[in-house]
C-alpha cells in the first residue's frame, strides 16, 4: 500500500519538481514534447516498481525491457531539452511570443522525439504472450 502511494503520488510530484528546477535553471519554457516524454518516464518507472496487472499478462522479459526504455526516454528528454529547446529559445523574439524565423525543423524534431518515446513505450505492450 505504501509503495503504491509513493509511486502514485511521489513520482509525479518529483518529476514535476525536477522538470521545474531544470527549466528554471536554464531559462527554458514549458514544452509539450519534452513534457510528454517526462510523463512516459514516470510511466516506465511506475511499471518497474509496481508492475501490477499490466505486466503480469505479458512475458517475463518485458519488465527488464522497460528499464532500458526508461533510460532511453531519459536520454530523449535530455536531448529534447538541450538540443531542441535551447535553440528554440534563442530564436524567440524579446517578448517570447513569436519566433524570428519559424523553426520548422526544430519543432519537427521535438515532436519526432516524443513520438519515438511513445512508440518505445507502447511496443512492449503489443507483445503476445
Amino acid at each position: 500500500m505504501l509503495t503504491s502511494l509513493i509511486v502514485a503520488v511521489g513520482f509525479p510530484i518529483a518529476a514535476v519538481a525536477a522538470n521545474t528546477v531544470v527549466r528554471w535553471a536554464f531559462g527554458l519554457p514549458q514544452s509539450a514534447a519534452a513534457d510528454l516524454i517526462l510523463v512516459l518516464i514516470v510511466f516506465d518507472l511506475t511499471l518497474l516498481i509496481v508492475p501490477g496487472d499490466i505486466l503480469s499478462a505479458l512475458p517475463d522479459y518485458v519488465r527488464p525491457l522497460y528499464g532500458i526504455i526508461a533510460l532511453g526516454c531519459i536520454t530523449l528528454w535530455v536531448v529534447s531539452l538541450y538540443r531542441i529547446e535551447v535553440p528554440l529559445r534563442e530564436r524567440m523574439t524579446a517578448d517570447g511570443r513569436t519566433f524570428l524565423n519559424y523553426p520548422y525543423l526544430l519543432n519537427l524534431s521535438a515532436y519526432g522525439l516524443s513520438v519515438t518515446a511513445m512508440i518505445m513505450n507502447l511496443a512492449p505492450l503489443m507483445v503476445r504472450p
